[in-house]
């Protein structure tokens, strides 16, 4: 899949972070949108189309299994959805279960993921 003009979701509650990310996918050619947290993501979602979505698990105002099961139940046509995380104790076969592409540990490499998206 071309990265040139998908548009990419980054959902974490540590805004530098996003910000940070948000820089190499711009200049990889993503349209990036960023949320501080799943309820806000949904609202996103709700308003945009968002081809990729890039999310941490643990936050505190909607965590992103919350929603990746919004995602998976309300059929968002998200082409692919990625979860990082410091450290998570949910079972990671669970999170394919409910329609993960890949776990990535933080620190993440937007290289490896983008290379990722570039397979599909």
């Amino acid at each position: 899949m071309k990265v040139e003009g998908l548009s990419l979701l980054i959902v974490d509650d540590e805004i530098d972070l996003c910000e940070v990310l948000s820089w190499d996918f711009e200049d990889a050619g993503f349209n990036v949108e960023i949320a501080s947290g799943g309820h806000k993501a949904i609202d996103l979602l709700e308003s945009k189309k968002i081809d990729v979505v890039l999310t941490d698990i643990k936050m505190p105002e909607g965590d992103g299994i919350e929603l990746l099961e919004y995602i998976h139940k309300n059929k968002v046509p998200t082409k692919v959805v990625y979860l990082m995380t410091g450290y998570s104790d949910y079972p990671v076969d669970k999170l394919y279960e409910k329609g993960m592409k890949k776990l990535f540990r933080k620190p993440v490499d937007t290289e490896e993921i983008i290379a990722d998206i570039e397979s599909l």
